[in-house]
This record gives structure tokens, C-alpha cells and sequence, in this order.
């Protein structure tokens, strides 16, 4: 995970990416992360963070 974005010289947009798809040459790959700082506890962090990689299989 990390942050995605773009600055065109007058404008920006970005993100955190938090939840995404990456398509790769053998696959696609659901990912999952988060802003963790130094007031962070790892193991509530670490709950959290299986909660959202969840992915439904249809």
C-alpha cells in the first residue's frame, strides 16, 4: 500500500491507498493497508487491517 496521486503542475489529486486491485502479468492481487503512526497499538492495527482485506469470491 502507500499513496497514489498526480500533479500536473497546477493541479493534484492523491490517495491512500487503503484497499486495491493490482492487475500483475500472473494475476490479480487484492491489497490491503493502513496509516499506522507512533501512537498506533500493532495488534489492533493488525485486526484491523484482516478485516479489510475480506474479499467476497463470486
Amino acid at each position: 500500500t502507500g499513496i497514489t496521486g498526480y500533479f500536473d503542475g497546477d493541479n493534484m489529486d492523491s490517495a491512500v491507498m487503503i484497499r486495491f486491485v493490482e492487475q500483475e502479468a500472473d494475476g490479480m492481487y487484492f491489497k490491503s493497508g493502513g496509516g499506522i503512526t507512533f501512537k498506533s497499538d500493532a495488534r489492533s492495527e493488525y485486526e484491523e487491517m484482516k478485516q479489510k482485506i475480506y474479499v467476497p469470491i463470486y
